[in-house]
């Protein structure tokens, strides 16, 4: 694991049934939050029942 206080995680639920837990993982000052925003709004979005994991 990164050993820096910057170290981040925003945490989601995905899908109405299985509430499949994904994450962001970055590093706060070296992320583009551009991206970080567009990335957290799309996985707001995503509107699925079921998440498998693998």
């Amino acid at each position: 694991m990164i050993q820096t206080p910057d170290f981040a995680v925003e945490n989601f639920s995905i899908g109405k049934k299985s509430k499949t837990d994904v994450a962001i993982v970055y590093i706060d000052g070296f992320v583009d939050k551009k991206v970080l925003e567009e990335s957290s709004r799309k996985i707001k979005e995503i509107d699925v029942s079921l998440v498998k994991n693998f």
